[in-house]
């Protein structure tokens, strides 16, 4: 099963806002592609033109020289301080930074052309929507360093410009506004245009937009960097507050948008980013919208908590790490720097999360969104019953859970789970996963302000746990920012029960990454495990054994020095000495940790009631049948063998071994699976819902694969005893295990271990079965005990991330 994503969080994600300058805009008619990229320089302010004596004001209003994949959609917009406004003797003349004379490599004649009823020219390529003048061929605009620039020269032709530096136009050209982007080259280009340093998008999805259109009372040249809007007014910057900004629902209703002087309290803040909560007593009545957002500083430096400040920028849904399954995050991208209104001021009081506070749903994760994305489409946003909703309501602001249940362990990288008092919690204190329940409720804790002690599933926060709410990995997360106490629970986990010493006692233990190289304190923890946990069962299947060799991709595929080195521990845990069976995989096709090729294996004890004798093609990696036997009952072709290894099923993933024994005076058939890990499937809690679940399409072609092999040797023997374990990484209701349950009449004898201990793994606060065991009818029928011993899976420092499954069948007579 694989561990948390991934990752980094949203917060963390912002301090690396400013992308490292490639190049800068250069606009042609004939040449490559432009494009415009972010760079650490804040966005520089362009002089104050002055209207032509002979004219209205005629300004360079948006700028879009870069678009995802293939710049075909690059356009300059023109604005004019009277619709309709003839251009005629006007010339939009296009500067290369990269060479020393800073020449101009394009002019575009505006003879003929006026703006429209709303002051706007758009000139443009072909696919920029509502283009006025198609001056830019297929990757017109220059992908360099440079500048463009509006002269009025009347009586002037495109010709007189050809070739001229920035700073020597030809006589009789009146510069009415220009612009400088990304010039990383000579610096005097930026000196002939009146900038001291250039302008630049935030990403390639962005233009540059002079906000309001034509300029701002005593500030023309106010740029900033925005959704493309070609033929459309950039509007004005809007006074609002914090809870308008995020609105009700997932997207901002002003993404896009420029804000001013928006006003909070800073209830956090790290490297690049903080997060602003409104001035408490300005709150609005509705509990769907957020009071707090997170904001983008880039440059500018950051305030401290307590401070009360008022922050310009524009809004936009940023997404962590760039994965589309992720949620969005609403923040103010800073245009300017922050203006401190006051210092140590009392934070906003937390929001109490709970039966007294807010009440999370404790069931639904989302339920109404049409076409399955979340912010791509129509949903009904609804924080009383969705828990996405939910969480998002309270997006950013500061929380609090009073001694909440931690429901799971400290993970590597400090986080831990917990739920709201009042959850429906096993005795254990943990949460179960249902077929319909994985608990919206749940709270990822992590730690990027406050260190957190080591914390196990099962154990309780002692009084109040504080911190803003954040999102990242595929989770709402909480960054807690007050230190906490944690009181130590007890899972009241027993070793398996006592037994007739005739039965047959397996158990399955997948023994996470195990090597010759582990370390040895873990090496004595799982061989205990084994022997006063399980008793010493008579087979034991395993999973996750790696290589002799380990993580180190060396070529080596052979375990038999890992699995020696379990063996004797086990010995030295007071134990039996086993008898290991495996089968090496092809090096590097399993999957797994890279350069582990981990693998199935089999332990069993031959001073029991077992016999194996192998059989030639043990050591094949060929595709082996069931075939019959000269007692006409089913036999493997050899033993052991890998179940099918060549089949489509089992690409990249481990190959099952199956195995025959004599049990008394009769065939045992043992197989041991690890299907198919659940990595690359959509989060619970993203964007995608119900999330997608691609991994399983491959278990269930497994469950297939399995299903035959074990019909044929029930269909030639029905009394046969079939056993079929290990970790199945799919939960009992799941459609690969109910297929291969119904169509091999198996039962899985885990589900008869009471709802309270039926647990094997925790992943992100779930508790859950992904460790089963299938017998076959005859042998269920025999069942005398089953059980799960939790001493690990909810542990931080457990000997491996499963507990082990056992169960007991009486002998066949």
């Amino acid at each position: 099963m694989p561990s948390a994503e991934s990752p980094s969080v949203a917060l963390a994600h912002l301090a690396r806002l400013s992308r490292v300058a490639r190049s800068g805009l250069a606009l042609a008619t004939l040449s490559a592609a432009a494009t415009l990229h972010a760079q650490d320089a804040a966005p520089a302010r362009a002089f104050a033109p002055s209207p032509a004596d002979d004219g209205p004001l005629v300004l360079l209003n948006e700028v879009d020289a870069d678009q995802p994949g293939n710049d075909l959609a690059e356009f300059v917009e023109l604005w004019t301080s009277a619709p309709r406004t003839a251009l005629d003797g006007c010339f939009l003349v296009l500067y290369d930074g990269r060479t020393e004379a800073d020449r101009a490599y394009a002019v575009i004649d505006l003879l003929g052309h006026a703006t429209d009823r709303d002051g706007l020219l758009v000139v443009g390529s072909p696919r920029v929507p509502g283009a006025h003048l198609l001056a830019f061929s297929r990757d017109g605009l220059r992908n360099a360093d440079g500048g463009l620039a509006l002269y009025r020269a009347p009586g002037l032709l495109a010709s007189d410009f050809a070739r001229t530096p920035a700073a020597a136009p030809p006589a009789g050209a009146t510069r009415l506004d220009a612009l400088l982007v990304g010039a990383q080259g000579d610096p005097s280009l930026g000196e002939a245009l009146g900038f001291a340093a250039p302008l630049s998008e935030d990403d390639e999805a962005s233009s540059l937009q002079r906000v309001p259109d034509g300029g701002a009372s005593g500030d023309a040249g106010a740029w900033l960097s925005g959704e493309p809007s070609p033929g459309e007014l950039n509007g004005r910057p809007l006074d609002v507050a914090i809870h308008a900004i995020q609105g009700r629902g997932h997207v901002s209703p002003l993404r896009g948008r420029f804000v001013r002087d928006v006003e909070g309290i800073v209830t956090a803040a790290q490297r690049g980013w903080f997060t602003l909560q409104q001035v408490p007593g300005s709150e609005d009545d509705d509990p769907a919208t957020s009071e707090a957002v997170l904001v983008a500083a880039g440059r500018f430096r950051v305030p401290a908590p307590g401070d009360r400040v008022l922050v310009t920028g524009r809004v936009e849904e940023f997404l962590p790490g760039g994965v589309e399954s992720n949620l969005s995050v609403t923040r103010v991208l800073l245009h300017d720097p922050w203006t401190l209104v006051a210092s140590g001021v009392a934070l906003p009081q937390p929001v109490l999360i709970g039966a007294a506070g807010r009440d999370p749903p404790r069931r639904v994760f989302d339920d109404d969104t049409e076409g399955g994305v979340i912010g791509k489409g129509p949903s009904t946003f609804d924080p009383e019953h969705d828990g996405l909703d939910f969480w998002e309501s309270l997006e950013s602001m500061r929380l609090r859970l009073d001694d909440p249940p931690i429901v799971g362990h400290s993970t590597s990288y400090g986080e831990i789970v917990v739920a709201p008092p009042g959850s429906d919690l096993l005795p254990s204190g943990l949460l179960a996963a249902r077929p319909d329940d994985f608990h919206p409720e749940r709270l990822l804790v992590d730690d990027m302000f406050v260190r957190m002690p080591p914390c196990d599933a099962g154990d309780r926060v002692q009084g109040a746990l504080v911190g803003v709410l954040d999102y990242g990995f595929g989770c709402y997360r909480l960054q807690l920012t007050e230190p906490i106490a944690v009181e130590r629970g007890d899972v009241g986990s027993t070793p398996v029960p006592e037994t007739d010493p005739s039965c047959l006692t397996v158990g399955s233990f997948n023994i996470e990454n195990f090597s010759a190289h582990t370390e040895p304190a873990r090496v004595a923890a799982v061989a205990q495990r084994i022997v006063d946990d399980l008793r010493a069962p008579d087979l034991l299947a395993l999973q996750e054994v790696q290589d002799d060799s380990g993580p180190i991709d060396d070529g080596t595929t052979s375990a038999q020095g890992t699995l020696g080195v379990l063996c004797d521990a086990i010995v030295a845990a007071g134990g039996p000495r086993y008898r290991a069976l495996e089968l090496p995989p092809v090096d590097g096709e399993d999957g797994g940790q890279p350069g582990g090729n981990i693998r199935v294996a089999l332990l069993f004890r031959s001073d029991r009631a077992l016999s194996f004798s192998a059989r030639p093609g043990a050591a094949s990696a060929a595709g082996l049948s069931v075939v019959t036997g000269l007692d006409g009952g089913p036999s493997l072709a050899a033993n052991p063998v890998r179940v099918e290894p060549d089949n489509p099923a089992w690409r990249h993933s481990r190959k099952p071994l199956a195995i025959s024994f004599r049990w008394g005076e009769h065939t045992l058939f043992v197989i041991v699976v690890h299907l198919n890990s659940r990595g690359g499937d959509d989060p619970l809690e993203g964007a995608f819902q119900p999330p997608r679940l691609p991994s399983e399409e491959q278990r269930s072609a497994q469950a297939r694969v399995l299903a035959e092999f074990t019909k044929r040797i029930v269909t030639l023997d029905p009394r046969a005893d079939v056993l079929l374990l290990g970790d199945c990484n799919e939960f009992a209701w799941s459609p690969p295990l109910r297929e291969l349950a119904d169509t091999t009449g198996m039962s899985d004898v885990i589900g008869r271990v009471p709802d309270a201990q039926r647990w094997s793994y925790v992943y992100q606060g779930n508790a859950q079965v992904l460790d089963h065991l299938f017998a076959s009818s005859a042998l269920a029928a025999r069942l005398r005990a089953t059980h799960v011993v939790h001493r690990d899976a909810h542990r931080h420092d457990g000997a491996s991330d499963h507990d082990p499954i056992w169960a007991a069948f009486a002998p066949r007579y």
